[in-house]
């Protein structure tokens, strides 16, 4: 919710036209991408994401949102499985800012991962995902919290908006 939060505010001082409707719902996203998540991984893209959007329809009925944005809320929790997001960082390639379905799912994919890119919180999470994937058996949690997994979780993350690079150079 924070980095969610001052990337908006970021991308409005760089010269995004403040727009409160897609920001409003970045912080819907932000809380609920994850909405009963299994503490599993996905079985196949978007597994666990399709799970947190049928949850969180019924909400978005009863706030009476429009078809388009529960197109677009839908489209952007499940583009945040993390298979896809070296996908969603193409889409927005060369292209200026702008909200939109394609640059929210970029804003929510550096958000999702701010805080285990940092090096204050980047190894107690690499090490808290450990232990979650030792307890499923997912064999990756053998290598996810050693140096070598942290370089390579690094090497592999991408920061395409302007609040992304500047918070990732902060932290």
């Amino acid at each position: 919710m924070t980095t969610i939060t001052l990337q908006c505010s970021l991308e409005a001082q760089h010269g995004a036209a403040p727009d409160s409707a897609w920001q409003a719902a970045l912080l819907l996203i932000a809380v609920s991408h994850d909405f009963h998540h299994p503490g599993r991984v996905n079985r196949h893209t978007s597994d666990i994401e399709s799970a947190s959007v049928n949850a969180l329809l019924p909400l978005m009925q009863s706030m009476h949102l429009s078809e388009v944005w529960i197109e677009r809320i839908r489209t952007i929790i499940l583009r945040s499985d993390f298979t896809l997001v070296r996908e969603n960082h193409a889409r927005v390639a060369g292209l200026p800012f702008g909200w939109n379905t394609d640059w929210a799912t970029v804003l929510l994919n550096e958000a999702d991962i701010m805080a285990s890119a940092s090096s204050e919180y980047g190894m107690p999470l690499s090490l808290a995902l450990s232990k979650e994937w030792e307890a499923i058996g997912f064999a990756p949690y053998a290598s996810v919290a050693t140096a070598s997994g942290r370089r390579d979780f690094l090497s592999n993350i991408q920061f395409s908006t302007y609040s992304g690079q500047t918070l990732s150079a902060v932290i």
